[in-house]
């Protein structure tokens, strides 16, 4: 009596183990499966203008960024001199827009902030306040 129960006992957390290994390869595969841009993507640009910017080339600055194609939000700092705006890659490419801004409004010393390698890695998508990112921080401290 006891054999068959020991013996049911494994037969069904080998079954479930089973299942749930399965569960996750089908979750790996589907999360690095590459994705293309669907139509509610969006993505963040920064233009560094180098240069000094009034409240009035602000304004010029954000109506410009507002009539291109895909650019649909703009903020223009002009105490930092830098603009960042958001753009749908479906219907707009951020290198285009930086060197038409570049040309169309004559700022030739303004470029596209792209960051280094070295700071995307640093880098953290989740922010420091969540309890996601309490638990992910606790972690590296456990490992290192």
């Amino acid at each position: 009596m006891k054999k068959t129960t020991v013996f049911k006992i494994l037969i069904w957390s080998g079954a479930v183990l089973l299942g749930l290994v399965f569960v996750l390869c089908i979750h790996i595969y589907m999360v690095m499966i590459p994705k293309e841009p669907d139509v509610n993507t969006r993505i963040m640009a920064r233009i560094d203008v180098h240069q000094p910017l009034s409240a009035t080339e602000s304004t010029k600055i954000t109506g410009w960024l507002y009539q291109q194609n895909g650019v649909d939000h703009v903020m223009c700092n002009p105490k930092t001199a830098i603009v960042v705006f958001t753009y749908s890659p479906l219907q707009a490419n951020a290198n285009n827009i930086a060197s038409n801004f570049k040309s169309a409004l004559h700022y030739p010393y303004s470029n596209r902030y792209v960051p280094t390698e070295e700071e995307l890695q640093s880098s953290c998508p989740v922010a420091s306040t969540s309890a996601i990112y309490k638990i992910c921080t606790s972690i590296k401290h456990l490992i290192q």
